[in-house]
C-alpha cells in the first residue's frame, strides 16, 4: 500500500495560495508603509523558496502564479504612483518574461533582484508623494466655488494620479472628495443665506453651481428646505 506523503508545518501552511499576503502587499503599497511592504514581500519570497526544495509539493505553475500576481500589484502601483518610466517598464517586462518562461528555481536570483528593484522604485515614489493635508484644505476652501473644480484638478496640483489622490483624500478626511465638496458648498451656501442679502442665483454661482435649479435641489436634499425657506425660517420671529 502506497504511503501518503507527509509535509512539514512550513510546507502545509504554504500549500494555501497567499491571497491575503498579496492583498496586504497591495494595501501596503497604497499606504506607503515601508515596513509592512518589506514584511509581505519577505513572506512571499519565503513561500517561493519552499517551492525550490527537493521533493517540494509545489508545481511550477503555483510559483509562477504567485510571481505574476506580485508583478501585477507592482505594475498597478506604478500606474497609480506614476512611476511607469521607460526604464521601469523595461525591467517589468524583462521580469515578466523570466517568470513566464522559466521555473522560479532556475532564475530565482535574477527574478528576486528585479522584483526588489521594482519594489524600491515604488517605495521611493511613495516617499516623494506625501501630500500635506493642510494644503488640501487650503485648496478646497479656495476652489470650492469653481464649477469646474474636480478631484482630477486636485491630483494634478500634487502631480499624483486621480486614484492615489482619491485614496489619500478618503484616508485623511474620512469621506470621499465629492461628498466633502458637496458638504463644504452647502455650509457656505447657508452662511451666505444667513449673512448676506444675495439672491439665490448669486449664491448658487458663489457655491459652484451654474444652474440655480440644480443648486436648489441639492440644497433641499441637504437640509429639507429650499434656500428661500431656509432663509425665511432663520429670520422668522420666535413664537412665545
Amino acid at each position: 500500500m502506497a504511503l501518503c506523503k507527509t509535509y512539514t508545518e512550513e510546507e502545509h501552511r504554504a500549500l494555501q495560495y497567499p491571497y491575503r499576503t498579496l492583498q496586504k502587499l497591495a494595501d501596503s503599497l497604497w499606504e506607503c508603509e515601508a515596513y509592512a511592504i518589506q514584511e509581505q514581500i519577505d513572506q512571499l519570497f519565503g513561500l517561493l523558496d519552499v517551492s525550490t526544495r527537493t521533493g517540494s509539493p509545489f508545481p511550477d505553475f503555483f510559483s509562477r502564479c504567485v510571481l505574476l500576481d506580485i508583478l501585477a500589484i507592482l505594475d498597478h502601483s506604478a500606474v497609480i504612483l506614476r512611476t511607469r518610466s521607460k526604464s521601469c517598464g523595461s525591467l517589468y517586462f524583462a521580469t515578466l518574461h523570466l517568470c513566464q518562461n522559466y521555473p522560479y528555481g532556475q532564475k530565482k536570483e535574477e527574478i528576486r533582484k528585479n522584483i526588489l528593484s521594482l519594489l524600491e522604485i515604488c517605495r521611493k515614489e511613495c516617499a516623494h508623494s506625501t501630500v500635506p493635508i493642510p494644503r488640501i484644505r487650503e485648496i478646497m476652501l479656495r476652489e470650492y466655488s469653481s464649477p469646474d473644480f474636480s478631484i482630477s484638478m486636485l491630483a494634478d496640483t500634487f502631480h499624483i494620479s486621480v486614484g492615489h489622490m482619491s485614496y489619500l483624500f478618503k484616508k485623511s478626511f474620512h469621506e470621499n472628495f465629492s461628498d466633502y465638496l458637496w458638504r463644504l458648498r452647502m455650509e457656505k451656501a447657508k452662511e451666505l443665506l444667513l449673512d448676506t442679502d444675495l439672491v439665490i442665483e448669486q449664491i448658487s454661482l458663489r457655491t459652484g453651481y451654474l444652474n440655480p435649479s440644480s443648486f436648489r435641489r441639492k440644497f433641499k436634499r441637504a437640509t429639507g428646505l429650499t434656500p428661500s425657506q431656509f432663509r425665511r425660517e432663520a429670520y422668522a420671529p420666535v413664537q412665545a
